[in-house]
């Protein structure tokens, strides 16, 4: 599965599921723990994020983002950050299972 097939299916299910007014994100859902379609989701975007900072630091010739310049500002290491996370609580908004 591809990251935006995987990401379109995730926030369909959010959509779908999550009450009017409620934080839109698979932790207010009762089925976070079971989900597949999260853990496919975040299996598949750290995949793709990881691809993507691993490409921008070759494309500088880095091994790490901390000698990047832009190390604070780049959205693409942000958002390999925000998907790590993710990927560490697993959806369920900072609960952690180690």
């Amino acid at each position: 599965m591809q990251y935006l097939e995987a990401k379109r299916e995730v926030e369909a299910c959010r959509n779908e599921r999550i009450k009017e007014g409620e934080r839109l994100d698979c932790s207010q859902c009762g089925s976070v723990y079971e989900c597949e379609k999260i853990r496919t989701y975040l299996e598949v975007a750290f995949a793709h994020w990881t691809r993507e900072l691993k490409a921008c630091q070759a494309s500088k010739n880095l091994q790490s983002c901390m000698n990047c310049e832009r190390v604070f500002e780049c959205e693409t290491r942000r958002s390999y950050v925000d998907i790590t996370y993710e990927r560490l609580n697993e959806s369920r908004g900072g609960e952690f299972d180690f």
